[in-house]
């Protein structure tokens, strides 16, 4: 029960992991059990190397997202990103046809791929009050389709999807995965 509250707990916020490694005794705790993920945790609290957007939607999802995010985040800690890749996109995609879903966005056959449903939300985002979104941020979010459709291009011909002896390579793979949560966890905050 511990370890699913502390899981639960680091799924929330990415800084939880700060604030767990704060409390009295902890990292005294972990160094004597076990000092190579004591020096782990420290260099990722610390941001030393390449730390991964671990936030995940939490007003638009359902359990096929939650599901495939645990799926990526297993495989991430255990194969690395490029056996990852192909969940945080399923991830992505589930969680933009919620967000269409949730907010009354008419999607179709011919519009359910990643950076046309990614449209769809941007429109239907341009359609709302001004909030006092600053414009370069939000064309930021209208160019981001184009990411989406290299996103997609990698999935389908450079991940575990399809049969194919090209996976990405870890950092590339490390990097779309940032993306994607990134863009994923942003529109889940402006819906």
């Amino acid at each position: 029960m511990a370890i699913s509250a502390i899981e639960s707990t680091l799924a929330r916020d990415a800084d939880n992991l700060s604030k767990i490694w704060a409390l009295d005794n902890v990292q005294r705790f972990i160094n004597n059990a076990n000092t190579e993920l004591f020096n782990e945790i420290k260099d990722i609290v610390n941001q030393n190397g390449q730390r991964n957007v671990s936030a995940a939607p939490v007003k638009n999802v359902n359990e096929n997202i939650y599901q495939a995010l645990e799926d990526a985040e297993v495989l991430l800690q255990q194969n690395g990103p490029h056996r990852a890749y192909d969940r945080v996109h399923t991830a992505l995609h589930a969680s933009l046809r919620q967000m269409c879903a949730n907010h009354g966005i008419t999607t179709n056959s011919t519009n359910n791929n990643v950076p046309d449903l990614l449209s769809l939300i941007t429109a239907h985002l341009k359609a709302l009050p001004d909030d006092g979104r600053n414009e370069d941020v939000f064309k930021m979010l209208k160019s981001s389709a184009a990411i989406l459709h290299g996103i997609n291009n990698l999935r389908n011909n450079y991940s575990m999807a399809h049969p194919t002896e090209n996976l990405l390579n870890e950092a590339d793979a490390r990097f779309a995965i940032n993306l994607v949560r990134s863009i994923m966890t942003y529109i889940d905050e402006l819906l």
